[in-house]
C-alpha cells in the first residue's frame, strides 16, 4: 500500500471557469514543474495557460456551468436553483472522483464555501489530504453584517473547513 503523497498527482478543483482562474493554474503550473500530475477540476469556458495546454502531465475534467441557462428563473426562484446548482455539481465532482485513480492531495479554491465543504468529504470518502487556498474569505464577499443569519453560517463553514484541511 502506497501513501498517497508517493503518488504524485494532485486534484485542483476550481468551481469557477477554469480559465479565469490565473492563481489556481499557476499553482498547477509549478506543481508539473515539479514533477506532479494534475487533475484540473472545473467549469468549461474560457482557455488556460499555454504551458497547462500542452503539457502531458495535466488531465482537464470540465463540464458546464449547471443551470447556466435559466438565468431568468433563478432570479425568481433563487434559493432552489442554489440547492439544485450544489447538488449538480457534487454529483459532477462525484463522477469525476470515480474516474480518477486515487491522488495524493486536493486542493481546493475558498470561495465559494460550501464546494469546499462538498470536497472535503470527497477527500475523506477517497483518504485523501485536501489543502485549501484562501484566496478570500466567502462569508465577507456577501457585504452582510455579521448578525446576519447567512454571515454566521457561511462563517461556521468556512472555520469547521479550516480545520479539516491538512493545509491552507
Amino acid at each position: 500500500c502506497t501513501s498517497p503523497m508517493e503518488d504524485k498527482s494532485i486534484v485542483i478543483i476550481v468551481l469557477g471557469d477554469l480559465g479565469r482562474s490565473p492563481r489556481m493554474q499557476y499553482h498547477a503550473k509549478s506543481l508539473i514543474s515539479k514533477g506532479w500530475t494534475v487533475h484540473f477540476v472545473g467549469y468549461s469556458g474560457n482557455p488556460t495557460i499555454d504551458a497547462l495546454k500542452r503539457s502531458d502531465f495535466v488531465k482537464f475534467h470540465r463540464f458546464s456551468n449547471p443551470l447556466e441557462n435559466f438565468k431568468t428563473l433563478r432570479k425568481h426562484f433563487y434559493p432552489i436553483f442554489a440547492i439544485l446548482k450544489l447538488l449538480v455539481v457534487y454529483l459532477k465532482l462525484l463522477l469525476v472522483f470515480a474516474k480518477i485513480k486515487r491522488p495524493g492531495l486536493i486542493l481546493v479554491q475558498n470561495p465559494p464555501a460550501l464546494p469546499v465543504l462538498m470536497s472535503l468529504t470527497l477527500s475523506w470518502l477517497r483518504e485523501v489530504p485536501i489543502i485549501i487556498d484562501w484566496h478570500n474569505i466567502g462569508c465577507t464577499m456577501f457585504q452582510l453584517k455579521e448578525t446576519n443569519l447567512a454571515f454566521k453560517v457561511l462563517k461556521s463553514l468556512e472555520r469547521f473547513s479550516g480545520k479539516k484541511a491538512k493545509g491552507s
